[in-house]
């Protein structure tokens, strides 16, 4: 099965994941691009790519060169709805985190 991606829209009309994917770097922002059309095209659900965190939400890990992102998303019918994203270095330390915005509220855009 093929899954549409879509971007999380609050109510007041930004899109939290674009935003931060448009805050990284080319080469980044290709890599997670790359794994979400992975993601998109039929992996199972729950490989290395992505794990359940709860009932209704999602995972993507994302290995980029000395970080590592994750993209928290849904999946409503034969979407996928990109809600929330971070990267951060692999070391366990959380200095140097990007995240797109709190998400409270909103819907997917175009849904």
């Amino acid at each position: 099965m093929s899954y549409r991606v879509v971007f999380y829209r609050t109510d007041s009309g930004s899109e939290p994941v674009r935003e931060w994917l448009a805050g990284l770097g080319r080469e980044d922002r290709c890599s997670i691009a790359a794994d979400i059309k992975t993601l998109q095209w039929g992996l199972p659900l729950g490989m290395s790519l992505a794990r359940r965190v709860d009932r209704r939400m999602w995972e993507l890990r994302c290995q980029l060169d000395a970080r590592v992102a994750r993209i928290l998303f849904a999946l409503k019918g034969d979407q996928i709805v990109l809600m929330h994203g971070v990267a951060r270095l692999e070391s366990h330390h959380r200095r140097g985190a990007k995240t797109s915005a709190g998400l409270n509220s909103g819907s997917p855009a175009g849904a």
